[in-house]
């Protein structure tokens, strides 16, 4: 993250150059415009659903509800009171205005149960909706001038130009021990570390996916590879190639000399005394004869 980080004040100065804040403003405008946004809504409503927001956002909903009926009971209790026959006593008003707020709040409660139709009902046009933005073309059109008219407001550029500038400024203290860009990166990466433990199934596409990219990288060009390797080490001098054998074996050639100097030393001895002995029954045949 450190090291990371140290590179975010260089950008932010070249980002904060005219020509180069006016390039990538145009380039982000042009990007956001050739983007379909219906189909992108869709899309975004689609998953949402399929990951259960819908669900907590009406649960979320019907909190808001049930706080608005603690907080508002007596405001209820007046209007019910102003909207019933004069001549109704105000004791049975307030026992109508009672029945109406528990009323309400045991259907709030039904609508808290996961089969709740109303529930159903709510996902199911979520899902409906998110198929209209992604497959109708009026929607689809419809969509992108809403976009168009977006990106053109002036208000909107207003708003981005102030939010970019505060995005350079946080880049240029990136390197700081406590800069919401060091801070950042380290949760993604701690967090990216988290979900590989913990997660089976990512590491397995991950690895999937290594195996699959060195399938199509590495594997075709083998040749070359091997070929660029041979270049490479046909062009070290013996001392170069020594250092680079020390450096990968290390201790073990230590090893290697001292066993290869005990084991040559050893034979050199017998060697040695064979000879001496092969020479003294020369000798001894000698003088017999």
């Amino acid at each position: 993250a450190r090291q990371f980080a140290g590179i975010a004040p260089p950008v932010a100065e070249l980002l904060a150059r005219p020509e180069v804040h006016e390039a990538l403003t145009g380039a982000a405008r042009r990007g956001l415009g050739a983007v379909p946004a219906a189909p992108l809504v869709g899309q975004s409503l689609r998953l949402l659903v399929a990951k259960g927001f819908i669900a907590k956002a009406a649960d979320w909903l019907l909190d808001q509800g049930e706080r608005a009926l603690s907080r508002h009971g007596d405001l209820i209790r007046e209007q019910v009171s102003k909207n019933t026959s004069a001549w109704m006593p105000k004791w049975l008003d307030k026992r109508l205005a009672d029945r109406v707020l528990t009323s309400l709040r045991n259907a709030i409660d039904e609508m808290r149960k996961p089969g709740h139709p109303l529930r159903g009902s709510l996902e199911l046009r979520a899902e409906a909706l998110a198929t209209k933005l992604i497959e109708d073309p009026a929607m689809a059109k419809e969509g992108d001038r809403i976009k168009s008219d977006l990106l053109a407001n002036p208000v909107i550029a207003a708003y981005l130009d102030p939010m970019w500038r505060s995005v350079e400024e946080r880049l240029k203290a990136g390197d700081s021990e406590d800069s919401l860009v060091r801070t950042g990166i380290e949760q993604v990466l701690s967090g990216t570390a988290r979900l590989l433990a913990d997660d089976p199934a990512i590491a397995a596409t991950l690895n999937a996916w290594t195996r699959s990219a060195i399938a199509r990288l590495i594997a075709p060009n083998r040749d070359t590879i091997g070929a660029f390797i041979g270049d490479v080490v046909s062009g070290w001098d013996d001392e170069t190639l020594v250092s680079k054998i020390e450096l990968q074996i290390g201790k073990d050639l230590q090893y290697i000399r001292i066993n290869g100097t005990i084991v040559g030393g050893l034979v050199g001895l017998l060697i040695f005394a064979a000879s001496r002995v092969v020479e003294h029954f020369h000798l001894l045949e000698l003088s017999v004869k």
